[in-house]
């Protein structure tokens, strides 16, 4: 029963059985950045056009991880790389095609329980190659990869056998098994959700999805970097730690640090990535760090805001804010939202919100430019169409 057990786990992954996953994210100043788990102690070969070399020791083995992270950072005008045969996607400078997600893995703690066996109940599986075959340039994962923090109760066939806690087994089943059709597609930018913040899922965040150096003690904040798309300069911040509903002096003061940051940079034109979003139309009138952070420290460049954390889809538009879109539907567990219910008089944080869509239905963002524009398309776990939108300026409009 083992070796079986074995064998449906390693389907997805690489075909050399000795390679648990590999694909290239986004780091630091616009860095590109190979990455491996490997069963194997020693870090494999790299191919880079044509000199081959060994990876880079990111974190070895250890009892609940007995897995070894490898990486290496790539050299900007490299043509092509390979990992035991696998061929890595490279990045491109003026990435066309984008898919977002966030909010990705099932969700097991005490009394709830997602059906993780289930496709309908938990769509990611499903999610991940559909959005692959869009062909995207660059994937943006919006955090929450791990969520399976209890046993699931014996009683649920849901999700029956499911593994839980932090460990290998629970982001392999959560996120690398899943993920393995997308993580082959494009290079990634990973941004860390409140799930792998340092009261969670930290360690296997830190091993292997982490852009910045390994480090054993867990890191409360990361330091904004960027990545370019183009003439967008997107600033991906880690905002794992925020408080939701309450304002607290020492995180409101370090994330008035970051927007300054962006306020003070030589970018024009700002798209700012975060798990948690500072806005949200299921908690209105909520008054979190983020909220205070902002609350008149908006830089005059930042003309979007994609989060995650709200499990729906939120399109948010304002008078004087930049635009907020919310891509939390792609795998955990629903919040109940109406369609019907969108509100046409929406106040959030006191400021009506112009054109809102809102609703909760699993899927995916793409994004695309046209005509020097850029359009977005709302997904179903299909792909289908559920929503259009265009970006103008600070307003990013979606209708059905």
């Amino acid at each position: 029963m083992k070796k079986l057990f074995f064998i449906i786990l390693c389907l997805p992954m690489i075909c050399n059985a000795n390679t648990f996953s590999a694909w290239v994210e986004m780091g630091p100043n616009n860095s590109a950045i190979a990455r491996v788990i490997t069963s194997e102690k020693n870090c494999p070969n790299i191919q880079l056009d044509k000199t081959s070399q060994p990876m880079e020791l990111r974190a070895a083995a250890i009892t609940k991880y007995p897995v070894t992270s490898c990486e290496m950072i790539l050299p900007r005008q490299l043509k092509s790389a390979s990992i035991l045969g696998q061929k890595l996607v490279l990045p491109k400078l003026e990435p066309q095609r984008i898919v977002i997600i966030g909010d990705t893995g099932c969700r097991i703690k005490l009394g709830s329980a997602q059906a993780c066996n289930d496709p309908k109940e938990w769509p990611f599986a499903k999610i991940a190659p559909q959005a692959a075959k869009y062909h995207p340039d660059l994937v943006i994962h919006l955090g929450d990869y791990h969520y399976r923090l209890s046993a699931c109760p014996i009683w649920n066939k849901g999700c029956r056998n499911s593994p839980y806690g932090y460990n290998w087994l629970v982001w392999n089943a959560d996120f690398f098994t899943p993920a393995a059709p997308l993580l082959k597609a494009a290079p990634w930018v990973m941004v860390r959700g409140n799930h792998e913040d340092c009261q969670r899922a930290y360690e296997g965040w830190d091993r292997f999805l982490d852009p910045f150096t390994y480090s054993p003690v867990c890191k409360k904040y990361s330091p904004l970097y960027t990545v370019m798309i183009g003439d967008v300069t997107l600033y991906v911040m880690d905002a794992s730690s925020a408080a939701d509903i309450i304002t607290l002096p020492e995180q409101t003061a370090q994330f008035k640090q970051y927007f300054t940051q962006i306020e003070q940079s030589a970018a024009n034109n700002v798209w700012l990535t975060t798990h948690k979003p500072i806005w949200n139309a299921l908690f209105p009138a909520q008054q979190g760090t983020l909220v205070s952070a902002i609350a008149d420290n908006i830089p005059d460049n930042l003309n979007l805001i994609i989060a995650g954390h709200i499990h729906q889809f939120e399109s948010l538009n304002f008078k004087n804010r930049p635009a907020q879109l919310i891509v939390g539907n792609s795998g955990t567990s629903l919040n109940k939202w109406h369609d019907s219910a969108t509100p046409k008089d929406l106040v959030i944080n006191g400021q009506k919100v112009i054109t809102p869509l809102i609703f909760s239905r699993f899927g995916f963002m793409t994004l695309e430019t046209q005509n020097d524009q850029w359009v977005a398309q709302v997904r179903d776990v299909d792909g289908k169409v559920m929503a259009n939108c265009l970006q103008h300026e600070k307003q990013f409009v979606c209708i059905t």
